[in-house]
């Protein structure tokens, strides 16, 4: 919220051009239609916690992340669900924070946070 952001220090502007992107995510995430996004499938075992998700897949989170933030930003997801926003800011190299109000939500953001921080170990 507020104005347009400045990066006025050398430090925020190097940060910002290390965040930058290609050319050709920037004509791709740019556009009016995300075509090459598909829909992902709900992997929750029980019923009434698959009835409340609205799991949409990580790349759109990511595009859309770094399309509007830095290195280091904060991403805050007030409706946690299965952990994307969590799992595409790490991937952008973002902190994150996030909410949830439904319980049976926290075993599977636990499983896929903790496959993420395997995969970085390797």
């Amino acid at each position: 919220k507020g104005g347009k952001r400045l990066f006025s220090t050398e430090q925020q502007k190097e940060n910002r051009r290390r965040s930058s992107f290609f050319w050709e995510e920037r004509n791709r995430w740019f556009c009016d239609i995300w075509s090459d996004i598909k829909g992902v499938r709900q992997r929750l075992n029980r019923k009434e916690v698959r009835e409340r998700s609205a799991a949409y897949p990580c790349e759109l989170a990511y595009r859309l992340i770094c399309m509007y933030s830095v290195y280091g930003d904060t991403v805050f997801d007030p409706f946690l669900g299965t952990g994307t926003t969590t799992l595409a800011s790490m991937i952008a190299g973002r902190n994150s924070i996030g909410g949830e109000i439904e319980g049976g939500m926290q075993e599977k953001i636990r499983q896929e946070l903790k496959n993420v921080i395997l995969l970085g170990r390797k």
